[in-house]
C-alpha cells in the first residue's frame, strides 16, 4: 500500500505553529474560567472534599485536558486534509499513468494497423493512376480520380509519420511547411465530397493570405481542416445549416502563444458550424484525448486532441467558443512566413 508523505502535519513550523496554540489557548481559557468563576466552583467542590487539598491541581488538570482534546482535535483536521490531498495526487498519477499506458497500446496497435492499410493504398494509388492517364483532362471521372489520388496521397503520408513514430524514428524527411491559403482550399474540396446536400459549406478566404506558410506538411494541415469540418458536420447532425472556414491575418498573438512568439506574425484559421453548441463541462475536455459525446460506433474522441497536438507542433496554439445552441468556433493562431513567386519552398525571412 502507498505510504502517503503526511510531513505537512509533523513539520518544524508546524510543532512551533502547535506550541503557540497551545500556549494561547491555555491563557485565553485560563481568563474564561476566571471569568466564569471556575476557581470558586472548584474550591466550594474541593471544601466538600477536604481530604483531597488539591485545587491548583486539579483545575490545572482540567485545563489540561480541555487543551489536549482541542490540539487532538487540530491535528485531526490537519492529518485528514493532509490524507484528502495525498489520495488525490495519488489518484491523479494513477489516472495519468493509465493513459499513459493506454496511449502507449495505441501506438502499437495503430503501427500495426497503418502498415496494412499503407499496404492496401498502394494497389489503390497504382490503378488510381492508370487509369487517369487514360481519360481526358477536364473530364468528370478524371476529377474524381484526382479527388480520388489526392485522399490516397494524403493518407499514405499520414500512415507513414504514424509509422515513424510508432518505430520511436523520425520516419522519412517530410515537407514541414506549406502554403497555407492552397492546401486548406485542397482539403475543402476533400470535405465537401463528405457533406450532406443540407449542410452548406462557405469559405471567407482573406487575399493577404495568398503567400502565407505555415510550419506544417500539407498532409497534417489537411488533416486539421477535415478534423473541424468533420467535427462541424457532427454537430449539425440532423440538422440544416451552415460551417464556414476563414482565414485572415490575426494581429494579435494568441494567449498561449510563447514568450519568443510574441510579436511573431499569425495567421488565423477558424472553423465556425451552426450546430448544437457545447456547455462548459464539454468545453473544458473538448480537447481531451479519446473524449467524445457521440456514441460508441460514431466517433473516437481523437479529432480535437490531435488538432491541438499538430498545432502546439508547430508553434501555435489553439481557442474554441462555443455555448448551447449557439454553434462553435474553432480558432488556430500559427505563425507564419512568405514565399515568394509560385513554389512556397522559396521562404523569405519572417516579418
Amino acid at each position: 500500500m502507498k505510504a502517503y508523505d503526511l510531513s505537512p502535519v509533523i513539520s518544524r513550523r508546524g510543532l512551533w505553529i502547535l506550541a503557540t496554540f497551545l500556549v494561547l489557548e491555555s491563557l485565553v481559557l485560563g481568563a474564561v474560567l476566571a471569568e466564569l468563576d471556575a476557581f470558586d466552583l472548584v474550591y466550594a467542590f474541593t471544601r466538600a472534599h477536604e481530604d483531597w487539598e488539591a485545587d491548583e491541581i486539579i483545575l490545572t488538570l482540567l485545563v489540561a485536558i480541555v487543551s489536549l482534546v482541542l490540539v487532538f482535535a487540530l491535528l485531526s483536521v490537519r492529518l485528514a486534509r493532509a490524507v484528502v490531498r495525498a489520495s488525490r495526487r495519488h489518484l491523479e498519477l494513477e489516472r495519468k499513468l493509465a493513459m499513459d499506458r493506454k496511449q502507449l497500446a495505441m501506438g502499437t496497435m495503430l503501427g500495426g494497423i497503418a502498415h496494412a492499410m499503407n499496404n492496401n493504398l498502394q494497389p489503390i494509388i497504382s490503378l488510381s493512376e492508370a487509369v487517369r492517364d487514360e481519360l481526358p483532362d477536364g473530364s468528370e471521372h478524371a476529377r474524381d480520380l484526382d479527388r480520388i489520388l489526392q485522399a490516397a496521397t494524403s493518407s499514405r503520408e499520414i500512415l507513414a509519420q504514424v509509422l515513424g513514430v510508432a518505430r520511436s524514428s523520425t520516419g522519412p524527411e517530410f515537407d514541414d511547411r506549406c502554403a497555407a491559403r492552397e492546401t486548406i482550399l485542397r482539403a475543402l474540396n476533400l470535405a465537401r465530397v463528405a457533406l450532406p446536400n443540407r449542410i452548406r459549406l462557405s469559405t471567407r478566404l482573406e487575399p493577404e493570405t495568398e503567400t502565407c506558410v505555415v510550419a506544417l506538411s500539407k498532409s497534417n494541415l489537411e488533416t486539421i481542416v477535415l478534423n473541424l469540418v468533420n467535427n462541424g458536420r457532427d454537430a449539425l447532425k440532423g440538422m440544416e445549416g451552415g460551417i464556414e472556414v476563414g482565414l485572415d491575418l490575426a494581429a494579435p498573438a494568441p494567449p498561449g502563444a510563447r514568450i519568443e512568439m510574441l510579436d511573431h506574425p499569425w495567421l488565423c484559421l477558424s472553423v465556425t458550424d451552426q450546430g448544437k453548441g457545447m456547455d462548459e463541462p464539454e468545453r473544458a475536455r473538448a480537447f481531451d484525448l479519446f473524449y467524445t459525446t457521440k456514441d460508441v460506433h460514431e466517433g473516437t474522441g481523437i479529432g480535437l486532441s490531435e488538432v491541438l497536438s499538430l498545432v502546439k507542433g508547430a508553434g501555435g496554439d489553439v481557442e474554441l467558443s462555443s455555448a448551447p445552441g449557439k454553434g462553435t468556433r474553432v480558432a488556430v493562431y500559427l505563425p507564419y512566413s512568405e514565399f515568394t513567386g509560385g513554389r512556397h519552398g522559396e521562404v523569405d525571412s519572417d516579418r
